[in-house]
């Protein structure tokens, strides 16, 4: 690779791997294992909760138990907490293979250091825009600093996804 890139390789699927080159990206996954929580879970137990899209499961199958889930509500949410602030380059959202990933359509991608409104009141990174099933969009943060990321669906639906990975800055 060329001086100043990453490579990043993710599971798709359950099976093959995706690598991704970044410049200026640290290679690993600031989001693992951080704490996480969400507006509800689905079926009011650990399937679906929220720290299944920072566990590096990338499996993409709910029925895998790899995926978080919410209750259909309006405007559900999901956050990480980083620990600290970080300068974040990109942030990576790895939608639902097995079914359903048009429910992240226009979902909102939010990095800050508040929790007003659940992280909504920080600093938009970007919007999901590509739901075609087992998708990783990429959300360019381009250095914005926060200690908090955020996913918030602005409709009345189920909020679902099954990795969110953070990179910052090197």
């Amino acid at each position: 690779l060329p001086a100043g890139y990453s490579s990043i390789t993710h599971e798709v699927s359950g099976a093959a791997a995706l690598h991704t080159d970044y410049a200026g990206v640290e290679g690993r996954n600031l989001a693992l294992g951080k704490p996480a929580s969400q507006s509800s879970i689905h079926h009011h137990d650990i399937v679906g909760s929220a720290d299944k899209a920072v566990d590096g499961n990338c499996n993409g199958d709910w029925y895998n138990n790899s995926c978080i889930h919410t209750k259909n509500e309006m405007n559900p949410w999901w956050l990480v907490d980083l620990g600290e602030p970080r300068k974040i380059s990109v942030v990576l959202v790895k939608t639902r293979y097995d079914c359903c990933a048009k429910r992240m359509y226009e979902a909102e991608v939010h990095l800050g250091n508040s929790l007003k409104d659940h992280g909504r009141a920080n600093p938009l990174c970007g919007t999901i825009l590509n739901v075609s099933p087992g998708s990783i969009t990429t959300i360019y943060c381009n250095g914005q600093e926060g200690r908090y990321i955020s996913v918030h669906l602005p409709a009345k639906d189920y909020l679902n996804m099954c990795e969110v990975e953070a990179y910052g800055i090197k």
